[in-house]
């Protein structure tokens, strides 16, 4: 799927709902932004695989980016909707949704369901890279020395 841009999606919308949410969230794909996918993409994703991303963007690696890619960038465009999922914006600004037979997630409960998410999308990223790095045959494009999370780490927002 691409855009006027030619900005590459490496997922659709509907497949991050399938995904990264359970299925009677009632989350549907028309509620995953695309600009949120390509900013998930960018942030966490064409950093770690550095010279490999260009083979994923021409569809080189169906089966890599099926396996272990889509996993991964499901869990992070999920970790960026988190928030505009708790806290919404209109014209009277920001307001919080309080439906009538549902109760909004407190604060302690929404970083709860954060940090996992977090600890999920990293953990399906590491296994990529375990798989990258472990086949340096299969991808030689791909620099170790320029993985971002082997020189900090996204995971914990801690920089080493």
């Amino acid at each position: 799927m691409t855009d006027s841009m030619e900005n590459k999606f490496l997922i659709t919308p509907a497949e991050v709902v399938d995904l990264a949410f359970d299925t009677g969230s009632g989350l549907g794909p028309e509620d995953v932004p695309e600009g949120m996918i390509l900013s998930a993409q960018e942030k966490f994703i064409r950093p770690v695989l550095n010279e490999l991303y260009p083979r994923l963007e021409a569809g080189d690696l169906p089966d890599f980016l099926e396996t272990f890619i889509k996993p991964a960038l499901a869990y992070y465009v999920r970790l960026l909707l988190l928030p505009v999922m708790a806290v919404s914006t209109d014209k009277m600004g920001l307001v919080v949704l309080n439906g009538t037979s549902l109760k909004a997630a407190d604060a302690e409960q929404r970083s709860m369901l954060v940090k996992r998410t977090r600890a999920d999308a990293c953990a399906l990223m590491r296994r990529a890279i375990r798989h990258v790095e472990e086949n340096p045959e299969m991808y030689p494009e791909y620099r170790p020395a320029k993985n971002v999370l082997h020189r900090l780490s996204i995971c914990s927002q801690v920089v080493l």
